[in-house]
């Protein structure tokens, strides 16, 4: 399995978000285990207790650190400017380092449960992740919600951040 840190860009986040501070490695155990349909409906919830008059909800929260099994769809696509501008504005409310949202570029796609999630990458991570990724297979991603949305018509694109991954062999 891959267990390569990525500590320039997570230091800052993992310090306010209150996760062990970063040591020789990633804090894998820090991330519990969740489904992707548990974060969105904690999102959801949230967004509805927080009114704003934007197409956009940031929440002021350091995010929730969960570890997901997913299948790949093997489908990519540039994060659009609007969940760029929210990534980017979550983290200055975390005062985490800029590069840290702007790492965030292209969002891959996910099933769980044969529901259609796109997650946002970490530029190194998706680096290697497309090195590895088959579709169709299984990944063991470790992410932050409680970032916060988009809204397309309807519904909410909710900005969840990958910050590792682990394939299984």
């Amino acid at each position: 399995m891959r267990r390569k840190p990525l500590h320039r860009l997570l230091a800052g986040l993992f310090l306010l978000s209150g996760l062990a501070a970063l040591a020789a490695d990633f804090p894998w155990d820090d991330f519990k285990p969740r489904l992707l349909k548990q974060l969105v409906a904690i999102d959801l919830k949230t967004a509805e207790r927080t009114p704003t008059s934007d197409s956009r909800v940031i929440f002021p929260s350091a995010g929730i650190a969960s570890k997901v099994t997913v299948g790949f769809a093997g489908e990519s696509r540039p994060l659009s400017r609007e969940k760029k501008e929210l990534v980017e504005r979550w983290a200055l409310l975390q005062k985490a380092n800029r590069a840290f949202a702007q790492s965030y570029e292209e969002e891959f796609q996910f099933t769980e449960n044969g529901r259609s999630y796109w997650l946002a990458l970490q530029k190194p991570v998706a680096i290697e992740y497309r090195r590895q990724a088959k579709k169709g297979g299984t990944v063991v991603l470790y992410l932050f919600s409680g970032v916060g949305g988009v809204r397309v018509g309807n519904d909410w694109d909710w900005a969840l951040l990958v910050a590792e991954y682990q394939v299984p062999h």
